[in-house]
């Protein structure tokens, strides 16, 4: 992305998802991650940030699974909540 004045880019990230089928309605997820934040923001603040994305996209994740309509794979553009 070009940059923009006033905003700070983030130089690198990136990451890697690993799940595992621990029973039959168990996945353990594994989510590594390094970013570099780049500018003034502080690691820790980087890390907690991250912390917390990653745990929400998870519960998204638990509430997409637990919807019925979730039970078919494929592209299904029939839901208006879908991409």
């Amino acid at each position: 992305m070009p940059a923009v004045d006033g905003y700070q880019r983030i130089p690198f990230s990136e990451g890697s998802w690993t799940l595992y089928a621990e029973q039959a309605d168990t996945t353990r997820v594994e989510y590594v991650q390094r970013v570099e934040p780049g500018g003034q923001v502080s690691q820790w603040l980087s890390d907690r940030v991250g912390v917390t994305e990653v745990a929400e996209l998870l519960q998204a994740l638990r509430d997409y699974a637990a919807d019925s309509r979730s039970t078919t794979c494929g592209d299904d553009t029939s839901d208006p909540g879908l991409p």
